[in-house]
């Protein structure tokens, strides 16, 4: 293993470790199990953000707030994982999640307490903001491990929606989670709220939005 490698940008700053393990990956992130880090391994190079700006961070929660808004406009279960960590030993890959959901398979996880991907099914959808940059191709690892959807935010292509198939990504129109929900009319709130408009009052007419559909 090489000696890791310290990545400073204006959007923050990471470590980066080439030529890692599965066995190293599992400790250092047995050591950190109960910090969320946002780790990130596809099987030879293993990413350790430092710091996550507070652009990233507020994005993430308002995107799961409107995954959180949809379930009950919609009114289909859905577990929240938050950034839990997802890993598989079959992959070799693993990572945290910037925000995961169970919603076909929500009933499966709901009073799982330690998520095991050998046993429990993969999240249906995930949260990627890509705002840092990560060293390690995160999408990849989304599709190794078998998550079904994506949707992706940057600040320059917005908000968008992808699906696996085949094993690779592909753009989709609909979400397949909430199949009436077209993602990209998701900008719409999603650019008012970046204006610093009053997020509750955004939430609340998302959801009024939602209920119409």
């Amino acid at each position: 293993m090489a000696l890791p490698i310290h990545l400073k940008s204006d959007k923050g700053e990471s470590i980066v470790f080439e030529d890692v393990s599965w066995k190293f990956y599992e400790a250092f992130n047995d050591d950190l199990i109960d910090t969320p880090s946002r780790i990130s391994y596809d099987g030879r190079t293993l990413e350790i953000p430092m710091t996550l700006s507070i652009e990233h961070e507020k994005f993430k929660a308002f995107l799961a707030s409107i995954v959180d808004r949809a379930a009950e406009a919609f009114n289909v279960q859905m577990v929240c994982g938050g950034s839990a960590t997802l890993k598989s030993s079959r992959a070799g890959k693993g990572l945290e999640a910037d925000e995961c959901f169970w919603i076909e398979h929500a009933a499966a996880v709901q009073t799982v307490d330690r998520l095991d991907l050998e046993i429990h099914p993969a999240p249906d959808l995930v949260i990627e903001v890509d705002v840092t940059h990560s060293t390690v191709d995160r999408e990849s690892i989304y599709a190794s491990i078998g998550v079904p959807e994506m949707w992706h935010f940057d600040v320059a292509t917005r908000l968008t929606g992808w699906v696996l198939s085949g094993g690779t990504w592909q753009r989709a129109e609909f979400s397949r989670a909430f199949p009436a929900l077209r993602v990209s009319d998701l900008n719409v709130f999603i650019d008012r709220f970046g204006r610093g408009e009053n997020a509750t009052t955004v939430r609340r007419e998302l959801r009024m939005w939602l209920e119409s559909l």
